[in-house]
């Protein structure tokens, strides 16, 4: 695992004094949310499947604590992203037809009653090449109509297709803490990593932990759509992949 040094918590938070190191931090309290223990409050979250907490030395030889929250539905997540953008994809296709029909009506109707206002006061050549410009024109747009209103039948055909095929995702949400020699702790890297089934992997790593730790301790979140709603809201979620 690697740590990007720009989100490192440099905030310290002061522990009880216990024999391990998951003990040191799940007995410990924030300074800002101090009514819970961090065990307390990190392991009876309502959008947790489950939660595990494990111990290893990363490569700069420091003892991690890692803590993982399984979190809960979230293909339910993508499923409702999905379903927007198609739902947002079908509405611009009608949105081009009643642009593009209005417009090349108005053309349309355009054209013979410009003409019939030019006779007697133009001559027939002038006449004749305006007719030519707004059949030009009227050409344009029905040419336009013709190639938006394809891009947005496969725009909706890759989203239905991707709606159709969308596999079971899991998703695990992570903490990771080090402990330091005068029995103090902190925050140096969280996130959510997602996994397929077929085990194509993407992470998100959250660059400031404020707002993921008031999302947290609120436990107002009982699904993964809602809790990541609340997270990006804060704008302390970055994707990385």
């Amino acid at each position: 695992m690697r740590y990007n040094a720009l989100i490192i918590f440099t905030s310290l938070f002061t522990a009880g004094c216990t024999d391990s190191d998951i003990s040191l931090i799940k007995d410990g309290r924030l300074n800002d949310f101090p009514e819970f223990t961090i065990g307390q409050a990190f392991d009876s979250r309502n959008v947790c499947e489950s939660t595990h907490w494990r111990t290893f030395v990363d490569d700069r030889k420091r003892t991690v604590v890692e803590y993982q929250c399984a979190l809960k539905d979230a293909t339910g997540y993508y499923v409702e992203e999905t379903q927007k953008q198609l739902d947002s994809a079908i509405l611009e296709k009608e949105r081009i037809k009643i642009y593009y029909e209005d417009k090349i009506q108005e053309r349309e109707e355009y054209i013979p009653r410009r003409r019939e206002e030019m006779q007697g006061s133009f001559h027939p050549s002038a006449i004749e090449k305006m007719a030519n410009i707004e059949k030009g024109v009227l050409k344009n747009l029905r040419e336009n109509y013709e190639k938006k209103t394809i891009s947005a039948s496969l725009e909706i055909e890759t989203l239905q297709q991707q709606l159709d095929s969308l596999e079971e995702i899991s998703a695990q949400e992570y903490f990771h803490w080090t402990t330091l020699e005068d029995g103090e702790f902190m925050i140096i890297a969280a996130g959510i990593t997602e996994k397929t089934p077929d085990g194509i992997y993407s992470e998100s790593i959250y660059n400031g932990f404020g707002g993921p730790l008031s999302a947290l301790y609120s436990n107002e979140a009982d699904t993964y759509s809602h809790y990541i709603k609340q997270i990006d809201a804060t704008g302390d979620r970055l994707i990385i992949d």
